[in-house]
């Protein structure tokens, strides 16, 4: 069975605990000018793909087994051949 997330206070400026299924998870607020992530991201994409998400998260899955954890995954697409 799974249990409940739990904190029991919260205050804007104290860490806040939550523990679920033997997982304890402790944040913090940061204080600072952090920058405007949505100048990062392009208002408009060259291309668009929809992908099968299962076939993706397999094949995502099997090269986490081969890279490192620091390592970015990185994806390269082509148009499919035809039979």
């Amino acid at each position: 069975m799974r249990e409940a997330v739990t904190r029991s206070r919260w205050r804007a400026r104290e860490p806040g605990v939550f523990a679920t299924d033997g997982v304890w998870l402790t944040t913090r607020r940061i204080d600072g000018q952090f920058p405007n992530y949505r100048q990062l991201l392009p208002e408009q994409f060259e291309h668009e793909l929809t992908v099968p998400r299962v076939e993706l998260l397999e094949v995502v899955r099997r090269a986490s087994v081969m890279i490192q954890r620091a390592t970015p995954l990185q994806l390269r697409f082509a148009k499919a051949s035809s039979p």
